[in-house]
Formats: structure tokens, C-alpha cells, sequence
């Protein structure tokens, strides 16, 4: 069994089933839904994988990162 000591330690596909079970998105009191987060978290990753397998990324994927790191701007106090 693989040890996890930090969220460092996490694959991003381990974030997003991290953020999954309702009880620990509560924990976090974070202002905003969980489903549209997971949904962007999830096309987020979509991204990641293609861009980490070669497969590249286009011009609508470089727009939708960017409207997610908007919106944890958003949420995410200083």
C-alpha cells in the first residue's frame, strides 16, 4: 500500500475523488458547489492527462484552465 504523507504526495486524479464524498467537501466550507467544481476539476484533469500523454492541448482547453484558476481566485482567500 502506497503511503501518503501530504497532498503533495496525491496524483491529480487523486484529487478530485478526494474532493468527491460530500462529507469531505463540507470539511472545507468552501464557497462554492461541489458538483461545478468537481466538473471543472474533472476537465481539468482531462487536460492534464492529454497535455502529460502528448496528446496536446487546444486552444478551448488553454481558455477552460484559465476560467478555473479565475474561479479559485474567486474562492480561495489570501
Amino acid at each position: 500500500m502506497r503511503v501518503v504523507n501530504s497532498v503533495s504526495d496525491l496524483s491529480f486524479g487523486e484529487y478530485v475523488r478526494f474532493f468527491e464524498p460530500r462529507e469531505k467537501w463540507e470539511q472545507f466550507g468552501i464557497k462554492l458547489g461541489r458538483d461545478l467544481f468537481l466538473e471543472k476539476l474533472k476537465v481539468v484533469n482531462r487536460i492534464r492527462n492529454d497535455v502529460m500523454h502528448n496528446r496536446g492541448a487546444a486552444e478551448a482547453d488553454v481558455i477552460a484552465l484559465q476560467k478555473f484558476a479565475r474561479l479559485l481566485d474567486l474562492v480561495i482567500e489570501p
